[in-house]
């Protein structure tokens, strides 16, 4: 169930970079989901599993109060001329079904299927190995 989650938390750090940053700024933006996985990894270890549970509660929190009384959907002034542009009157459904007979997304789906099932396989077959 969490599976289904994971495109859309995937792909919005380029689009809030692409909306809210002007363009020399976007590679950093966009750093920003791999070096909140990194620390995710590192740090219960340094501090303990119990509790990062806490500090993440806390901080999730207290970042979800900042969004929902601070932030809006976009900036009031676009930060570069690509951002403005908009989904002209296209629907979600539309989209999907554009996407889901595209033959190169297949092709990309499947790559990525098999790469991260072998390395989830050899990562699981390593650590009955080592434990």
């Amino acid at each position: 169930l969490a599976a289904l989650g994971q495109p859309f938390f995937t792909d919005m750090p380029p689009k809030i970079a692409v909306d809210w940053f002007p363009p020399y700024q976007r590679v950093m933006a966009s750093l920003s989901m791999p070096i909140g996985a990194a620390l995710g990894f590192v740090l219960p270890s340094a501090f303990g599993l119990q509790n990062m549970l806490y500090v993440h509660l806390i901080w999730t929190s207290a970042a979800l109060l900042l969004i929902l009384l601070c932030f809006n959907a976009s900036p009031s002034r676009p930060p570069s001329p690509e951002s403005s542009h908009q989904h002209a009157g296209k629907s979600f459904g539309k989209e999907l079904q554009a996407a889901l007979c595209n033959g190169r997304l297949w092709c990309l789906i499947c790559s990525f299927a098999c790469s991260l099932g072998s390395f989830n396989t050899l990562s699981t077959l390593a650590a009955q190995l080592v434990g």
